[in-house]
């Protein structure tokens, strides 16, 4: 892998910094995801993952399993949830869509994750209106 040579040097303890998945966590290199490329190659504590759960659930990858499989490692995690209209994905609240909050955020408490953000990229209403609409439902779940 030509990120852990040039990047990480051979030992793949040296690396300080973060991983930010997107859309590329679908893309594979000797049929693996970059992700588990990354996540079997660094091996040090300075380098930490920043996960997306709209991308990881788009990829067909459980958010819950994928970041409690990264304890210890992820940093932060971006809330976006994920509606199918016909046969495309799209963004949605939190809360709105069809990934499993139940299972991930006690997975974000387990795996020791410190930041939370709620984004959503794309909205069919008003930005505030869908914001609200995402803390309302965390609020639910005891963010407060």
């Amino acid at each position: 892998l030509l990120l852990h040579e040039t990047m990480v040097g051979p030992s793949g303890d040296d690396l300080a910094g973060q991983y930010k998945q997107t859309d590329n966590v679908i893309v594979e290199i000797d049929a693996k995801k970059v992700v588990d490329l990354l996540t079997e190659k660094v091996k040090s504590d300075n380098f930490k993952f920043i996960l997306d759960t709209y991308w990881l659930a788009t990829a067909g990858i459980n958010p819950a399993k994928f970041i409690l499989e990264r304890k210890g490692q992820v940093v932060c995690v971006h809330l976006k949830d994920l509606k199918i209209v016909g046969n495309n994905p799209q963004y949605a609240e939190v809360g709105c869509g069809n990934i499993e909050w139940d299972e991930v955020l006690p997975a974000c408490e387990k795996a020791g994750v410190k930041y939370a953000l709620v984004e959503q990229d794309e909205c069919d209403v008003n930005p505030f209106d869908a914001l609200t609409t995402s803390y309302n439902y965390l609020t639910t779940k005891g963010f407060n």
